[in-house]
């Protein structure tokens, strides 16, 4: 009877562990169906919510919100769309075609004018300079710069008549900083006293050009980490810098 006995036991522990694996499995199988039935309601709550998004985004009810270089843009997509191009040296050309273009600009949101240039005239540089100044406080609308490639000389004194969170390069642009040159001979002849005459009113010429040089760089460091007389100094000669740079010491607001 003894192995007997025995064998009844081991068949009820078998039982046993049987009964307990197959509560363990439909508990295995009940949490599974519990996960995915969650999974399937965040899904259907995700699809929802994305439903409910495009159908906003349709009706205009949610406006789209830009990003460059980590800033946000108040109307993005005309940074990629210029409302002004300009292209070539700064004359007197580019002048006039700069007015044709700013005539034709749409008021009530903000424009963007695009500059590639090697430079050119210095004071045909400070009239566009000057008519985009006007134009922000005539029209009360955002003006924003996108320079591209290169803008060198006369180029950087129409960047500057941005504000400096309205200054954008792209990532390839150099710029070129430098004062004012000229390259003059002066011949005199006469008496002694209208050569005296002659060399002071080219004096006055070289002396109001610093000072307009002056002032527009001032204008352009506005806001950023160069000190007036590190440029100054840096002017004297040619300084020239990537984008990149440009980025850092913070004359400009974002790279694209």
């Amino acid at each position: 009877m003894q192995p007997r006995k025995h064998s009844c036991q081991i068949a009820r522990t078998c039982n046993a562990r049987t009964a307990n694996a197959r509560k363990s499995s439909v508990s295995s199988r009940t949490r599974i169906v519990s996960v995915r039935a969650a999974a399937v309601r965040n899904r259907r709550s995700v699809g929802n919510a994305d439903r409910t998004l495009w159908n906003e985004f349709r009706s205009g009810a949610l406006k789209p919100r830009f990003f460059v270089s980590g800033v946000e843009m108040p109307d993005g997509p005309h940074l990629a769309k210029p409302d002004i191009c300009l292209y070539g040296s700064v004359d007197d050309a580019m002048f006039h075609d700069f007015q044709d273009k700013l005539n034709k600009v749409p008021e009530g949101r903000p424009a963007v004018v695009e500059l590639m240039t090697f430079g050119g005239d210095a004071d045909v540089g400070r009239r566009i300079a000057l008519e985009v100044r006007l134009a922000r406080k005539r029209t009360g609308q955002d003006f924003f710069f996108l320079g591209k490639t290169v803008v060198y000389s006369s180029g950087v004194t129409i960047m500057a008549a941005f504000p400096r969170a309205n200054r954008y390069l792209t990532r390839d642009t150099v710029l070129l900083i430098h004062g004012r040159r000229m390259d003059k001979h002066i011949h005199f002849t006469g008496s002694l006293s209208t050569s005296i005459q002659i060399a002071k009113d080219m004096l006055a010429q070289l002396e109001i050009g610093v000072r307009l040089e002056r002032e527009g760089f001032v204008e352009l460091i506005a806001g950023s980490d160069v000190g007036e007389e590190e440029i100054f100094r840096l002017a004297e000669t040619s300084w020239y810098l990537s984008a990149e740079e440009a980025l850092s010491r913070g004359l400009i607001a974002g790279i694209l």
